[in-house]
């Protein structure tokens, strides 16, 4: 019920909002200037729906890559310090 009160009194509250005249925030300048020219998108459409890479070099391109990342994974979890320097940092007064 409380929701619905704040709610509402928000909204009553965004009805009383001056808002900035629209027209003034562009120049006459650029009011007065033409239309942009159009041109066809199938030249556009020709190159973007044209011949993509082969679907089996990007499957080998992937496994290749997710190899390379789960040999990084794998050094990653191995030790930071070895046997010696664990035994030195132990030695080592704090």
């Amino acid at each position: 019920m409380r929701i619905l009160v704040i709610f509402f009194a928000s909204m009553s509250l965004i009805g009383c909002v001056q808002f900035p005249a629209v027209e003034d925030a562009t120049s006459q300048v650029a009011r007065d200037a033409d239309y942009p020219d159009l041109i066809p998108l199938d030249p556009l459409a020709d190159v973007l729906n044209g011949p993509g890479p082969e679907p089996i070099e990007t499957t080998e391109q992937l496994d290749d890559r997710v190899t390379g990342l789960k040999s990084r994974a794998e050094d990653l979890k191995r030790p930071v310090l070895d046997q010696n320097d664990r035994a030195r940092l132990a030695e080592t007064p704090q």
